[in-house]
């Protein structure tokens, strides 16, 4: 469904919202050497950049295995994210 354009009216602008809102309600990030940032933009921009390379994958038809993509993601995500906490739904804490 996200590789054409009107499959479900605003599923472009929903599904990138939804992984923000699981950001924000689910996780906790630190940035590397704790670095201080605005951390509403910070979780908007790790979001947003997780749902383009989403799209992009699913775009060239799944190029890479779902093992390529995971490892990809994560390496990348290693730039710039020092650690994360996920707190889920009922606090409950696991941390990587």
């Amino acid at each position: 469904m996200i590789k054409y354009n009107d499959t479900l009216p605003e599923l472009h602008i929903q599904f990138p919202q939804t992984i923000l809102k699981i950001y924000k309600e689910q996780f906790i990030f630190e940035t590397i050497n704790n670095i201080t940032v605005n951390m509403e933009y910070f979780k908007r921009y790790t979001a947003y950049g997780f749902y383009g390379l989403l799209q992009n994958w699913i775009r060239n038809d799944f190029k890479e295995s779902l093992e390529e993509f995971t490892k990809e993601v994560i390496d990348l995500t290693k730039t710039h994210i020092y650690s994360f906490e996920y707190i889920g739904n009922k606090g409950e804490r696991l941390m990587d």
